[in-house]
């Protein structure tokens, strides 16, 4: 037996099992929300990329909520809440939708387009993630909503693409998925960028997303940085009237979603919750508009929590409140007391010198401790944790730490019309 011939197959194994992972900024990985915006709204892409939460304050004043009032409803502390408006946390990735937000007509296809290349061209350093949405391939538009996007933005002087990606909707098998994927590695090649600069996720809307999800999210490596569940197309293919995100259709897609997106080390994320948190125009009680904003913030905030606590990596939000109401789970889930506690257990265990024992009354071994160091990571990119230390601890590469110190993840943006 050549025992080193085996060791070599081990080897290449390793390697090829760790592209995917590498070839996913750590930027990439975490897409806490994503925030949607019509493509044929100039206005609204530009609230969404200049605001982020701060616009929020605005709307609670506008309605007489409190800070306070928030934070009852919401289980959270008021200094929570005014520590998110006063950052203007942004949502991780921006999608500029060109497909369902958008009005199917020719003018609006047009401007949309004209408005997808606009704020890229003009971007400099946003503090989110910028991504186009083009229509499907059943719709005539798409194969043009890709190419005059795609090919309409330029190249930097400093030789960097500023669309960071596409999100692909209703894709159904992998032939559909490779059309996309070819026609965008010409684009690369006719601009003259590098391959697999343009990145894909794609949304999972319909049986056959479900049924051929592994292969259609195995022909995308390389460039695949999320897949998202797109619950109401999903309800109309299989015959539900229902949206409610607790139905066992829909818990069974996400839980399919959230498997293979772990197989591919990228984010799972979660629909669009369509119970929108602004007033209702046929109530004039100024107080019951208040109580139906304040629960619609509610639910959003407990559906958030219960998609994390699935396995889910983030969420679709398309309104200021939303997007704050996601901002205070996230908040939640992510406190400073939780992140120090376990950082406390996987400084134990890694001095320890064990590979299972008893720390602070839990059994420690090594799964337990790449389950911890896996939400330690996500703290890191959310800022939560020092680099210098995650960087000691093995939490992030070298290559990452350069990226988190260098470019940092609240960089400036410029202004777009608001």
């Amino acid at each position: 037996m050549d025992r080193n011939l085996f060791q070599q197959r081990r080897s290449d194994y390793i390697a090829n099992k760790n592209i995917q992972k590498k070839n996913i900024s750590i930027f990439n990985q975490l897409q806490d929300t994503q925030y949607i915006v019509p493509a044929d709204n100039m206005s609204l892409i530009g609230k969404a990329v200049n605001f982020g939460c701060s616009k929020a304050l605005e709307l609670l004043t506008r309605y007489g909520i409190s800070v306070n009032d928030l934070a009852e409803y919401l289980d959270s502390s008021p200094e929570i809440i005014q520590n998110i408006i006063r950052a203007n946390f942004h949502a991780d990735l921006i999608l500029i939708d060109g497909e369902d937000a958008t009005l199917l007509s020719e003018e609006n296809i047009r401007q949309s387009r004209s408005n997808a290349v606009e704020v890229c061209n003009a971007r400099k350093n946003y503090s989110s993630l910028i991504y186009y949405r083009p229509s499907g391939i059943d719709i005539e538009y798409c194969i043009d909503d890709v190419v005059d996007v795609l090919e309409g933005i330029n190249v930097t002087g400093a030789g960097v693409y500023p669309l960071d990606g596409i999100i692909y909707p209703k894709v159904e098998s992998v032939q559909e998925i490779r059309i996309i994927l070819d026609l965008i590695t010409e684009i690369e090649k006719k601009k003259n960028i590098s391959p697999d600069t343009i990145k894909i996720q794609f949304l999972v809307e319909s049986p056959g997303g479900i049924e051929f999800l592994y292969e259609i999210a195995k022909a995308c490596e390389g460039r695949l940085t999320g897949i998202i569940f797109g619950m109401a197309d999903y309800a109309s293919e299989i015959g539900i009237s229902s949206l409610d995100e607790n139905h066992p259709m829909f818990q069974f897609a996400k839980q399919r979603i959230i498997h293979a997106a772990s197989i591919f080390q990228v984010p799972a994320i979660d629909c669009m919750s369509f119970n929108y948190p602004v007033a209702d125009k046929t109530i004039q009680d100024v107080h019951q508009n208040r109580k139906l904003i304040l629960e619609s913030m509610r639910d959003l905030h407990d559906l958030y929590i219960s998609s994390i606590h699935m396995g889910m990596s983030g969420k679709w939000v398309g309104h200021p409140l939303q997007l704050l109401a996601a901002k205070i789970a996230v908040e939640k889930i992510f406190t400073q007391e939780t992140i120090n506690s376990h950082l406390q257990s996987m400084l134990k265990y890694a001095d320890s010198g064990s590979g299972a024992m008893v720390v602070d009354g839990k059994m420690a071994d090594r799964a337990t401790d790449r389950s911890i160091r896996s939400f330690l990571r996500k703290g890191v990119i959310k800022g939560k944790i020092n680099p210098d230390i995650a960087l000691q601890s093995g939490l992030i590469s070298q290559a990452e730490f350069d990226i988190i110190v260098n470019r940092g993840r609240r960089d400036s943006n410029p202004r777009l019309p608001a």
